[in-house]
């Protein structure tokens, strides 16, 4: 892991400057065991990090039993918390996931179903509320992605990142938007560029520009930059920098987005030459085209993509992706020995998600958008203070429930009115306590016109672009866990058809527009 040799604190709505490289037992919850912490009535809050990726599919980690994904530090967190396995994003594109993580409530409630909504900076913030309600010293590492707000450094845009909730902020943005905003990152990459050599910033771009994002393409090789260097890498060591510099009179809620795993797959050599394509223990994704008939989101997505997988450039795919991870993973590994080195780990409630998945070459797809599984769900680790005895939880749980979570977490109230539900009781009692698997009775899902419901057995997805709005998908997932039969027109499970739709159509009913 690369160490930073400097870091610059920042007070108020600051960015945080570019940097140079450089078996446990169960504790209640807000016990002290070391660091700083705040008295608050009769406990001591604990410190709080939300690690949050973009695009990491929920079984592409070890814990989850990849066959031959490398996460040691994912894999540690989960030693010593809990791991949802049935962890569902409230929406699987970037923006609407993020607001719903944001806020605790829906896409639609908020306005956010496509990429190119976004919420109002003076809305519902549970970091606004542990800020000002919970007393933490709150700060944003990576990508935000809760705005347009046009070009012009992200630095102009620090006065929108204190209206939602932050203290600190050093925001970068995903590959897709270097090219037209610059953040303290590409700032770095200016400052490390050798003297009479192309900018490094510019040569990302370039190599972002010849990127085919409708086919990542399976042997483009990553730009040519040292480890050091990657966005990924920045984002962690930035994070343990401000870990190590912060206000220490206040507990810390600290978010590191890292801008991976999000194609492009650009890990540099070292990562990729971890992963063997022709590994015989490489799984093979589900090669096979989705079945008629399709919806118009499905048929859009066959459209623009670029060539029919086969197992080999499937596997060369998922190898350049799981580079990728395992570079968040080790920069994560520099986080976590920060606060090791402070003295916080033990007072700090740890989690890890992201925002939606990746397809990855099933059903001939990558990227995400469609409620298939692999874009759907997403992994949720909870590590709490001091750490507990590891279990894993087959709960229905979403975005909105990690959200619930974190404002517990803080010792704060729901959030009057949101669908979520807080883990945090769930995490502390055990795998062995009731209810320990008992969550939602379904997930729903809203992006870019389409909503899904989830429940033990069947999946509906649901068009409401359409002229008629009418469910498009209805899987059967436990005699077709890979999502290859389209029942919707089946007339043997009309009834099912019924159901979901009624349980979908209530859900939005139940659950309106609050701006």
């Amino acid at each position: 892991m690369i160490r930073a040799t400097f870091f610059v604190f920042a007070l108020g709505c600051q960015p945080l400057q570019p940097v140079a490289p450089n078996a446990p037992t169960p504790s209640p919850l807000y016990t002290n065991t070391g660091g700083t912490t705040t008295s608050v009535g009769t406990y001591q809050k604990p410190n709080i990090l939300l690690i949050y990726t973009d695009q990491h599919r929920a079984d592409a980690l070890g814990a989850a039993g990849h066959p031959v994904a490398i996460t040691p530090h994912l894999d540690s967190l989960a030693d010593a918390g809990v791991m949802f396995n049935r962890m569902y994003t409230s929406g699987p594109v970037c923006r609407p996931a993020r607001a719903a993580m944001m806020t605790g409530f829906y896409p639609h409630q908020v306005g956010v179903t496509t990429n190119f909504g976004e919420i109002d900076p003076r809305g519902v913030s549970h970091v606004r509320r542990i800020r000002d309600e919970g007393g933490y010293h709150t700060a944003i590492v990576g990508k935000a992605h809760l705005y347009t707000g046009g070009g012009g450094h992200a630095e102009h845009f620090l006065p929108r990142m204190e209206e939602y909730g932050w203290d600190d902020a050093m925001e970068q943005v995903g590959p897709t938007e270097q090219g037209w905003r610059p953040t303290a990152y590409s700032d770095y990459l200016e400052s490390v560029t050798e003297p009479g050599a192309r900018s490094k910033w510019r040569r990302f771009n370039e190599y972002n520009e010849a990127y085919d994002f409708t086919f990542p393409g399976h042997d483009s090789p990553p730009w040519n930059i040292p480890t050091e260097d990657h966005a990924d890498v920045y984002a962690g060591r930035t994070a343990e920098n401000w870990i190590r510099e912060r206000d220490p009179t206040k507990p810390f809620y600290l978010q590191l987005n890292f801008p991976g795993p999000h194609h492009p797959f650009d890990a540099t050599q070292e990562y990729r030459d971890l992963y063997d394509p022709d590994d015989p223990d490489f799984p093979l994704p589900v090669l096979f085209e989705p079945d008629m008939p399709q919806s118009p989101l499905i048929q859009h997505l066959l459209d623009i993509k670029g060539v029919d997988f086969q197992p080999h450039e499937a596997r060369q795919l998922a190898a350049d992706y799981l580079a990728g991870v395992t570079l968040i993973d080790d920069a994560l590994g520099g986080v976590l020995d920060a606060l090791e080195e402070t003295g916080e780990v033990d007072n700090t409630w740890i989690v890890y998600s992201s925002d939606h998945g990746e397809l990855l070459a099933d059903h001939w797809l990558t990227g995400k958008v469609a409620f298939y599984e692999s874009s759907w769900r997403v992994p949720l680790i909870i590590r709490p203070p001091n750490g507990i005895v590891p279990w894993q939880s087959e709960a229905f749980v979403d975005t909105g429930d990690m959200t619930a979570s974190l404002l517990e977490m803080a010792g704060l109230d729901p959030e009057p009115n949101a669908p979520g539900t807080s883990l945090v009781g769930k995490v502390l009692a055990g795998q062995n306590a009731p209810g320990a698997d008992d969550g939602r009775t379904f997930v729903f899902g809203a992006n870019m016109g389409n909503f899904a419901v989830r429940t033990d057995n069947w999946k509906l997805t649901y068009d409401n672009v359409l002229q008629n709005p009418r469910g498009v998908e209805l899987y059967d997932l436990v005699n077709d866990p890979g999502e290859r039969d389209n029942l919707i027109d089946h007339p043997d499970h009309a009834a099912k058809v019924e159901e979901l739709t009624t349980l979908l159509e209530t859900t939005m009913t139940d659950h309106p527009p609050i701006q």
